[in-house]
């Protein structure tokens, strides 16, 4: 049978999903190539490949590469968040699963996509800040050694 709404619907359909995918980039922040990395050499680096500003909170996609000559740990608890002043709770962002001991063997890279919440409106540079690094001498990812780097960040300006 013949529906002259058939085609209608489906165009309107088809019109929401392409609307919905358009919107997920809206707000998403590309960071400036002079700003995507942090390095602390022979220990860690980081790559942020994109932000996403919701005021209270933002989300963050980064890759963290292991640069020293043994396995390394990061503890999600050790790991710091900023926006501006404001300093906020960083999560895994899939219902806050994920690693909170991050063990990375020789050489590994890991991406991550996070979420920082400051749990109210906040303005200024994005700021991830890696309290302690510890080395993995067993290396069985998950007993800490000794503490190979302190205070290591990495900051972008909003603008991108």
């Amino acid at each position: 049978m013949f529906s002259p709404f058939a085609n209608s619907a489906r165009f309107l359909v088809l019109a929401s999903v392409f609307l919905g995918l358009s919107a997920c980039g809206a707000g998403t922040l590309n960071i400036a190539p002079e700003q995507q990395v942090m390095k602390k050499e022979g220990v860690i680096s980081m790559n942020v490949e994109w932000v996403k500003d919701k005021k209270k909170k933002y989300d963050v996609r980064m890759t963290i590469h292991n640069e020293a000559n043994s396995p390394i740990i990061v503890k999600l608890g050790d790991m710091q968040c900023f926006r501006g002043e404001h300093q906020g709770i960083l999560r895994h962002t899939f219902f806050n699963t994920g690693e909170r001991t991050i063990d990375f063997r020789l050489g590994e890279s890991k991406v991550f996509q996070m979420v920082c919440d400051t749990h109210e409106k906040a303005s200024g540079p994005f700021k991830i800040v890696f309290g302690r690094i510890y080395d993995n001498p067993s290396n069985d990812g998950a007993t800490t050694g000794k503490t190979i780097a302190e205070g290591v960040e990495w900051k972008a300006n909003d603008e991108g």
